[in-house]
């Protein structure tokens, strides 16, 4: 996300979720960006904290992380280098 795409998220009070995958390092970011809470979902916590806070954004009860296991396996194997 660029800096000004970043500031409009901040001006119009928008949610936004930082994501880093594919060997990015959180020392690759920007300036202003690498100062933030970015996950990294090319590791299990990464995409727990990103389904955990996206219930909370959405206003959703989260249900048992653990049905969602193959999924979220998947998904970490394909963020990686």
């Amino acid at each position: 996300m660029s800096s000004s795409g970043l500031g409009a998220h901040w001006g119009a009070s928008k949610p936004y979720i930082l994501l880093i995958a594919a060997g990015t390092k959180f020392s690759d970011l920007p300036g202003p960006v690498k100062d933030l809470n970015v996950l990294d979902i090319a590791i299990i916590s990464g995409v727990i904290q990103l389904m955990t806070g996206t219930a909370k954004t959405l206003g959703v009860s989260k249900s048992d992380l653990s049905l969602y296991d193959e999924e979220t396996d998947r998904l970490v194997e394909a963020s990686k280098p």
